[in-house]
């Protein structure tokens, strides 16, 4: 705010300035504060349109008319020029806080008049300029209040971002382990399915052989029918020995031993050869019941 030295009240040879002095200087000193002063405070109210402008060129001329008119005026008393003096130097100070009264009728009195409304408008002048402080120091928090925000919102974008690269490190990570199993698990199929092909071909081998097992269980089966019907043509012949070494009588009568142990080992021989092929025709229905279990899984 724009301050002003007091007037002096003392001349350069000691002598105290008379009241028309004082209120000239201090009139003046008011004039060139006041319009410097509003254009400053309308400047930095963000508002110097032509009007204010103009209104500050105004009060400029309406101070030095009643300047004019109270040096031209011989009908002021000294106390009322004094009276006027002090008025106009408190708002040279910008004292705005010293009562101004009226100066009565007459130029004095518009002296006054034109005194408080200048008051008036310095005390409108500050108002708006603190009032306009005030806003600033609230836009100024509230865009700072804006920023701290702003900055919080940056942080935790920054740290979601961050988060989200662990995240996809982590992914990456994860697929490249997915790929790797993957690529064991097909080396793992290539080689089942190696061991199944030579399984499938261990299999086509034990079905050949067991058919061939089957084949000569079979042929077995059939020498051991021969021997059977052997040791019956045999036992047959030993009978007939015997009957007829009885009809020899004491002649025959070795004959018929021997005859008798024909017949016993022929009897022998076709139980042995039953056992056989009962064991054989066992062992032949195994095998195709074998080879038949072999062939399925070779057929699928």
């Amino acid at each position: 705010m724009l301050q002003a030295p007091e007037a002096p009240l003392i001349t350069e040879n000691g002598m105290p300035h008379s009241p028309t002095q004082r209120l000239t200087l201090a009139l003046g000193l008011v004039l060139v504060l006041t319009t410097i002063g509003g254009l400053m405070a309308y400047s930095a109210l963000g508002d110097t349109g032509s009007t204010k402008l103009w209104l500050g060129v105004t009060l400029g001329l309406a101070w030095v008319a009643g300047i004019a008119a109270v040096l031209t005026s011989g009908g002021a008393g000294g106390a009322s020029l004094a009276k006027a003096a002090e008025a106009a130097e408190a708002l040279a100070r910008f004292d705005l806080t010293q009562p101004i009264g009226s100066g009565g009728s007459g130029e004095m009195g518009r002296l006054m008049s034109a005194l408080q409304d200048t008051q008036s408008a310095l005390q409108k002048i500050i108002t708006d300029v603190r009032s306009a402080a005030d806003s600033i120091s609230t836009a100024s928090s509230e865009i700072a209040t804006g920023n701290f925000d702003l900055s919080q919102r940056t942080e935790q974008t920054a740290s979601n971002l961050q988060n989200a690269a662990s995240s996809m490190s982590e992914l990456t990570g994860t697929v490249k382990q997915t790929a790797d199993a993957a690529m064991t698990a097909n080396q793992l199929a290539s080689s089942a399915a190696t061991v199944a092909r030579r399984g499938g071909d261990a299999v086509s081998q034990v079905v050949s052989t067991m058919e061939e097992i089957s084949q000569s269980s079979r042929k077995i089966n059939d020498i051991i029918g021969t021997i059977d019907g052997i040791a019956f043509q045999t036992n047959i012949l030993a009978l007939n020995a015997a009957v007829e070494a009885a009809r020899a009588g004491e002649q025959g009568r070795g004959f018929a031993v021997v005859a008798a142990e024909v017949r016993s080992l022929a009897q022998r021989s076709a139980g042995a050869a039953k056992e056989i092929k009962t064991l054989i025709s066992a062992s032949v229905e195994r095998v195709d019941s074998g080879t038949q279990r072999c062939r399925r899984p070779a057929a699928r």
